[in-house]
């Protein structure tokens, strides 16, 4: 049972088990009575692709002692997993209700009279810009120590830290937020291998495969949305995990033979293994994530034996298919008309798609409306440099 002193629900309005926002904080103030909370409406938050989200709220509650999360879930008429565990210090949560933090810039800014809270929010936000204001102009050895103990206890992110310090002083301090971030990440896991074991809980694996422009990363990120946005998204395969940060949810996108060797995937995927590291530049970063979802244009069966074709030294009695699949819970096929489950076959080691379990793909015309609009920028950008050409030539 997972238990929390701060925790954010989040909920789309259209499955919320109250009426409005009001009466949701009616009910949380007189049936929940947590110690500190706070809530907003988000109904002007935008997708990647500037169509709008689903309305949805943001209750962000502190608790004198660590309460249930499966507890709290139950007095809210809703399921655990819209409920996230607030891991660190709850003020960046708190912030986040109108998008005052660093990573949420770029989203809409929310006015503070639209937050529902049992203290003054006001207050509070001036309180912390003051923080701020003086990490950001106090000496510079004082800056440097103060940011590295909020790193230490999760109040601000390795990224934010960078942003926050100037180039000399972020030289002089690199090599020590390499080491406190490290530390961070090791004390967050040792948390997350003890609740894996005491709700015996195991590693969640999706593996959606198809060719691409598809909607396989839509589709990834639309499920792991569902829990909230705290979700990490692999980057380049030099370096795919530089800006993980403890996240629950992890996409491993576009997945290749030549991304990871086959034992560390392994590894990274085994549902009975809670040490779990990701490979990292620097060093292993230890891994967090109770929900694993891979993109990839192999299926499973394709991608192993595309490893093992490629890799002279790879001892395929040793290191068996049969490894990997018993380790995906869920096998997605998708191509430009449908998407449907593959099974395994234990008999032919491999995965057939269940024709019956086809479906219409949802993402397919949105894939294809964006092709369209990188087409039409291409043609434009095409057009200026002729027309730059010939104005040259002329």
């Amino acid at each position: 049972m997972v238990k929390a002193k701060n925790m954010m629900y989040v909920q789309d309005m259209e499955h919320l088990p109250f009426k409005n926002l009001e009466t949701l904080i009616h009910h949380i103030e007189q049936h929940i009575k947590p110690k500190k909370y706070a809530g907003i409406l988000h109904d002007k938050d935008k997708k990647e692709d500037e169509t709008c989200k689903k309305p949805h709220v943001h209750i962000m509650m502190q608790f004198e002692n660590a309460r249930s999360i499966d507890n709290i879930a139950k007095l809210l008429n809703d399921k655990p997993q819209y409920i996230e565990q607030w891991k660190g210090d709850s003020t960046n949560g708190y912030s986040y209700l109108i998008h005052a933090t660093p990573n949420a810039q770029d989203q809409h800014q929310y006015d503070s009279s639209e937050v529902k809270a049992n203290f003054d929010y006001n207050a509070f936000l001036q309180n912390t810009k003051k923080s701020i204001q003086f990490t950001t102009h106090g000496k510079s050895e004082l800056i440097i120590k103060n940011l590295l103990d909020q790193l230490y206890t999760g109040e601000v992110t390795k990224k934010e830290v960078e942003e926050i310090l100037t180039g000399s002083q972020y030289a002089k301090a690199k090599t020590r937020i390499e080491n406190v971030y490290q530390k961070r990440m090791e004390r967050l896991a040792e948390e997350w291998r003890k609740k894996m074991r005491e709700t015996n809980q195991s590693i969640e694996v999706i593996w959606i495969y198809g060719e691409s422009s598809v909607g396989k990363t839509r589709l990834a990120k639309d499920y792991a949305s569902q829990f909230g946005s705290n979700y990490f998204i692999t980057g380049s395969n030099k370096d795919p995990f530089q800006h993980y940060q403890g996240q629950e949810k992890l996409i491993i996108d576009e997945l290749r033979p030549s991304t990871f060797q086959y034992s560390d995937l392994l590894k990274m995927l085994d549902p009975f293994n809670d040490d779990v590291m990701g490979a990292s530049r620097y060093y292993d970063k230890p891994l967090t994530a109770s929900t694993i979802i891979i993109t990839s244009p192999y299926s499973p069966k394709n991608f192993y034996s595309k490893m093992a074709q490629d890799n002279k030294q790879f001892d395929w009695r040793t290191d068996s298919f049969k490894q990997l699949a018993r380790r995906l819970g869920l096998v997605l096929c998708m191509d430009k008309t449908s998407m449907g489950i593959a099974f395994y076959d234990e008999k032919e080691d491999t995965f057939f798609l269940e024709k019956s379990s086809k479906q219409p793909n949802p993402y397919i015309n949105i894939t294809q409306n964006e092709v369209r609009l990188r087409n039409e920028k291409a043609e434009s950008l095409y057009k200026k440099i002729s027309t730059r050409k010939k104005e040259k030539d002329g």
